[in-house]
C-alpha cells in the first residue's frame, strides 16, 4: 500500500474562502465534545483565542499546546491542524487577508501564539459574543468584525508569546503529518 493510500494518515483539506460574500470575517464559538481532529489551510487568516479547556495547533511543523488566554494567529495558505482538549471551548475568527497591513501578517507570522492577561481574555470573550450576535445584520457585523480585528491585535502587540509547553516529540509528529492538498 502506498503512503497515499494509507487511510490512517490525515487529510488536508484546501479551501479558498470560509468567509461569505459581502462579509469581512467570520466568528464562530466552539464548545465542547469529542470532535475529530481539524486538518486543513484556507486564504483567511485566522484567530484563535482559548477560553477553556486545551487545545493542541501544529503549523509548519510546530505544535504549540494552548491553555486558557492564548490566542494563536494562522495566516492564509499555512496547513494547520487543531487537536481539541476533551474541555476545549474557543472563538475562532476569521479575516479577510485583505483587512491587514503586511506588517501586521509579518510580526503575526513571526510570532503566532500570544498570552493574554486575564482581563483580556474576559474582555475579548465578552466582545466576540456580542459581534456574534449581530451575525444576521451584515453593515453592524462588518463593522464589529474589524473592531474585533483592532481589539485581537492590540492584545497581541502588547503581550509576550504564549508560555508553551513543548509536545512530546512524537505527539508533535503525529499533529504535524501533511499529504497533498486536496
Amino acid at each position: 500500500m502506498s503512503d497515499q493510500d494509507d487511510p490512517t494518515r490525515p487529510v488536508i483539506r484546501r479551501r479558498e474562502r470560509l468567509i461569505h460574500e459581502g462579509l469581512v470575517g467570520d466568528l464562530r464559538r466552539t464548545t465542547p465534545g469529542h470532535r475529530r481532529p481539524i486538518h486543513h489551510a484556507h486564504a483567511d487568516v485566522e484567530l484563535n483565542l482559548i477560553v477553556r479547556g486545551t487545545c493542541i495547533v501544529a503549523i509548519d511543523g510546530h505544535a504549540f499546546e494552548l491553555k486558557p488566554g492564548a490566542l494563536i494567529w494562522i495566516l492564509p495558505d499555512k496547513v494547520h491542524k487543531l487537536v481539541r482538549g476533551p474541555q476545549l471551548e474557543m472563538w475562532v475568527v476569521m479575516f479577510r487577508d485583505d483587512l491587514f497591513e503586511p506588517a501586521w501578517l509579518e510580526d503575526l507570522g513571526a510570532q503566532p501564539s500570544r498570552l493574554t492577561t486575564a482581563e483580556e481574555l474576559v474582555s475579548l470573550d465578552r466582545l466576540f459574543s456580542e459581534v456574534a450576535q449581530d451575525s444576521d445584520e451584515p453593515t453592524t457585523y462588518n463593522a464589529g468584525i474589524r473592531y474585533v480585528l483592532t481589539r485581537a491585535l492590540r492584545a497581541s502587540q502588547s503581550r509576550p508569546a504564549a508560555a508553551v509547553k513543548p509536545v512530546h516529540p512524537a505527539v508533535a509528529r503525529a499533529t504535524c503529518v501533511e499529504r497533498k492538498l486536496r
